[in-house]
C-alpha cells in the first residue's frame, strides 16, 4: 500500500468517500472478511450489494447489542449508527431499514475506515453520526466510478451474498 492510498483515487470517488467519513484511514480488508449493511425491502432488489458503504462484523455487533435492549428504537438507532437519513437526498425515497445484507469478501480489497459524517435528508433534517460507529468505504464500489459498478463488479468482490429481514429483537448475524 502506498504512503497515501487516497492519492490514487479519482476526485469524484474521493469526494464520495469524504461525504460519509470524517477522517478516513486506509486499510486492507482481507479475503474471507464478513461485511454488512442495512437496506430496505422495496428499494433495490439485488442492487443493494453495489454500495461502497459496509459495516465490519464488530461494528454491526455493537450496534445490534444496543438495539436488543430496546427493539422499538431499531429504525432510529440503525439510522443514527449508519448515518442514514429517513429520506435519501435527491430521490425522496424512504429507506425502511428492514433488511440486513451480508457478504464475504472473495479477495482482499482497499478500504477506508473512520467515524461517519453528519448527513442531511432531502427534507433538511440532520442525522448525527455517532463517533463510536465506524463507517467503511470500498472505493471499488463507489457510485462515482466510471463506469458505475454493477452487480457483476460486486460478485467479483463478494461471495455468500445474502439479505435477511431484521429480526425483532435483532439477532446477531
Amino acid at each position: 500500500m502506498s504512503a497515501n492510498p487516497s492519492a490514487g483515487l479519482p476526485q469524484a470517488v474521493l469526494r464520495d468517500m469524504l461525504g460519509g467519513i470524517d477522517v478516513p484511514v486506509a486499510c486492507s480488508f482481507a479475503a474471507g472478511m464478513e461485511l454488512y449493511r442495512f437496506t430496505s425491502s422495496h428499494l433495490f432488489g439485488e442492487g443493494f450489494f453495489v454500495s461502497p458503504w459496509w459495516f465490519k462484523k464488530e461494528d454491526l455487533d455493537g450496534l445490534l447489542a444496543a438495539l436488543r435492549s430496546d427493539p422499538e428504537l431499531l429504525s432510529a438507532r440503525a439510522r443514527s449508527g449508519a448515518t442514514i437519513p429517513v429520506v435519501w437526498s435527491g430521490n425522496a425515497t424512504v429507506n425502511l431499514l428492514d433488511r440486513l445484507a451480508s457478504v464475504r469478501l472473495r479477495k482482499s480489497v482497499l478500504a477506508f475506515r473512520g467515524p461517519g459524517r453528519d448527513q442531511s435528508s432531502s427534507g433538511g433534517k440532520i442525522v448525527r453520526a455517532p463517533r463510536g460507529v465506524m463507517q467503511n468505504f470500498l472505493p471499488a464500489l463507489s457510485w462515482r466510478n466510471v463506469p458505475k459498478p454493477n452487480l457483476l463488479v460486486a460478485r467479483e468482490l463478494f461471495s455468500e451474498m445474502s439479505v435477511v429481514p431484521l429480526a425483532f429483537p435483532p439477532a446477531s448475524p
